[in-house]
C-alpha cells in the first residue's frame, strides 16, 4: 500500500468491472461459450479472441465517436465474427441472437475477484456502494448474480443517471443516497482517470486499486495505492489511529 489519507470514514465506494468483478475472466469464458455454439469447427478458440478483441476495440471506438449505437456496436460485431469465421454475413436478426446468447452467459456467470466478499464481509459497519459506467440491465443483472446486493447502501449506474464517471455530479448523486458528505467517504476503482481523479474533484478521497501493477504517473505519487482488496481494512484502521 502506498500514500496515506486521514478521515473519518463511514462509507466505502467501489466501482464495478476490474475492480471487483473480474470482466477479463468473465468475458473470456462468454467468448468461449458464443465460440463452441458456432465457431469451433471454423478456427481455434485463440484466434477467435483475437479478432473479438479487434472488433470490440474498433466498434467501441465508433460508438465513443458517435458513429454508431450500442446496439448497432453488438450487432456489427457479431456480423463481422461471422463473415470472417463462417464466410456470411448473418443478418441483424441473427448477429442480435447470438449477441443475447453472449451476453446471458456473461450476467448470468459473472465472476467476482476472490478478495471481494471477504472483504465487503469485513466492511459490515460500514455503508457500501457501487458506482459503475453502464448499461442500468446488464450492470444490475451482474451485481445480483455475483451475489454483492445484499452488501449495497447505494448503487449508481451511469445509463439511469444520465451521467458517467468522471463527471463530479454522479458521485455527489452517491453521496446524497449514502447520506454522508465527501470527507466521510473513500473511492476505489482501477481506473485513475475516471474513479480516483474523479473521485477526488469533489473531496471524495480515493483509492486506485492496482490489480496489474501498472506505474502511477509521478504527479499522482500521493495517492493511496492498494494491490487487492485485503488492504482496505488495514488501511482503515491506520487511519483511525491516526484521527
Amino acid at each position: 500500500m502506498k500514500g496515506r489519507i486521514s478521515l473519518m470514514i463511514c462509507a466505502i465506494v467501489f466501482d464495478l468491472d476490474e475492480t471487483l468483478l473480474d470482466h477479463t475472466q468473465t468475458q473470456e469464458k462468454a467468448c468461449f461459450h458464443l465460440y463452441n455454439q458456432y465457431f469451433k469447427k471454423r478456427c481455434s478458440f485463440s484466434q477467435f479472441q483475437r479478432y473479438w478483441k479487434h472488433e470490440s476495440d474498433r466498434l467501441w471506438i465508433a460508438y465513443r465517436l458517435g458513429q454508431i449505437t450500442i446496439e448497432e456496436r453488438r450487432v456489427q460485431r457479431m456480423q463481422s465474427l461471422s463473415l470472417q469465421f463462417l464466410n456470411q454475413k448473418v443478418n441483424e436478426e441473427e448477429a442480435a441472437q447470438m449477441h443475447q446468447e453472449y451476453i446471458q452467459f456473461y450476467e448470468q456467470n459473472a465472476q467476482i475477484f476472490p478478495d471481494v466478499l471477504p472483504c465487503f464481509q469485513r466492511l459490515s459497519n460500514y455503508k457500501l456502494g457501487i458506482i459503475t459506467n453502464g448499461n442500468v440491465k446488464s450492470q444490475r443483472k451482474k451485481i445480483k448474480s455475483s451475489g454483492l446486493m445484499p452488501y449495497l447502501s447505494a448503487t449508481i449506474i451511469s445509463e439511469e443517471v444520465g451521467i458517467r464517471k468522471p463527471d463530479p455530479e454522479i458521485f455527489r448523486i452517491c453521496l446524497n443516497q449514502l447520506e454522508i458528505d465527501a470527507k466521510q467517504a473513500i473511492m476505489v476503482g482501477d481506473r485513475l482517470d475516471k474513479d480516483v481523479i474523479g473521485a477526488t474533484r469533489i473531496g471524495i478521497s480515493g483509492i486506485w486499486i492496482d490489480r496489474k501493477n501498472q506505474m502511477i504517473p509521478q504527479i499522482y505519487s500521493e495517492i493511496v495505492i492498494i494491490r487487492t482488496l485485503d488492504e482496505i481494512p488495514e488501511a482503515i484502521t491506520l487511519l483511525s489511529h491516526e484521527e
